[in-house]
C-alpha cells in the first residue's frame, strides 16, 4: 500500500494541507468503528478493517514504507 492508497483508505483528501497526525488518528477511529467485525457483519468488512489498519500505520509512520 503507498501513500494515495492510504489516504483514499482513510477516506482523507491527499490534497489537504491541515492533515496532521491528529486528524488522522480521528479519521481511522471514524472508519474502524464503521468496519470493525464486531460492528459490521458484512462481507469482507474484515478485510476493509485490516487495510484500515495498515493505512493508519503507513500515515502516522510514513517512514515505514516498503
Amino acid at each position: 500500500m503507498d501513500l494515495r492508497e492510504a489516504y483514499n483508505t482513510l477516506e482523507i483528501d491527499i490534497d489537504n494541507t491541515s492533515v496532521n497526525q491528529s486528524y488522522i488518528k480521528k479519521q481511522y477511529r471514524k472508519m474502524a468503528l464503521k468496519y470493525h467485525p464486531d460492528k459490521n457483519r458484512s462481507e469482507g468488512s474484515a478485510e476493509h478493517f485490516q487495510k484500515i489498519q495498515s493505512a493508519y500505520e503507513i500515515l502516522i509512520n510514513p517512514k515505514s514504507i516498503r
